[in-house]
């Protein structure tokens, strides 16, 4: 599909270029986010007359972005997981869970600007990710992935057979248990200096 570019792409164009992409591109980002229209008579002499305005708006951008990348670089943020007796996650930690884990500590991060090209992540520890802030600009920040222990205590006392199965069980597999009350122990790391090691919750 050919269209005409209304901003800097990236590996793609300058502003008034006519390129040809893939339709799905052209439909689903490049012209709902206007970077782009379709290579119309009508839209490439609109482009050519408003060529200057429009190179303004995209140095006005490029400007506003860099800025928020410096605000953002070398932010840290930490999310704590569930995590087996062996370390090995329950699940893995996405974009989203990376935006809110930014927003609760003030950071305002779009999910769809952070950059996961090896998939969700699946380990514990510090993990250094880009944030594509602009198509010509990002940030590096730090997710710091904690280990969520989490031990199954079985209320009654003939439960200790229910609770050495939900030491091998996911949080929840363990809440199907039948007849039986269930009460968390959550313990997360605490790397501050000076502060416990560990913290828990109970519920």
């Amino acid at each position: 599909m050919k269209i005409i570019l209304l901003d800097k792409i990236q590996r793609l164009g300058e502003i008034g270029d006519v390129v040809e992409v893939n339709s799905g591109y052209a439909r689903n980002f490049l012209i709902p986010q206007k970077k782009a229209a379709f290579a119309s008579g009508k839209n490439i002499a609109e482009v050519e007359a408003r060529k200057d305005e429009l190179a303004a708006a995209s140095a006005d951008q490029l400007t506003r972005a860099q800025a928020r990348s410096e605000e953002i670089q070398g932010s840290v943020c930490e999310i704590a997981v569930p995590v087996t007796e062996e370390g090995a996650l329950y699940g893995s930690v996405g974009t989203r869970e990376i935006a809110e884990a930014f927003l609760a500590v003030s950071v305002e991060i779009d999910k769809s600007e952070v950059q996961l090209p090896d998939g969700p992540i699946k380990e514990t520890g510090e993990h250094v990710i880009t944030i594509s802030v602009h198509s010509e600009v990002s940030a590096e920040v730090t997710v710091k992935v904690l280990p969520l222990f989490i031990t199954a205590l079985a209320v009654r006392p003939n439960c200790v057979s229910a609770f050495i199965a939900a030491r091998s069980m996911s949080p929840v597999d363990i809440c199907g248990i039948p007849y039986f009350s269930v009460r968390y122990c959550a313990c997360v790391p605490l790397p501050a200096p000076g502060a416990p090691k560990r913290i828990s919750f109970m519920t």
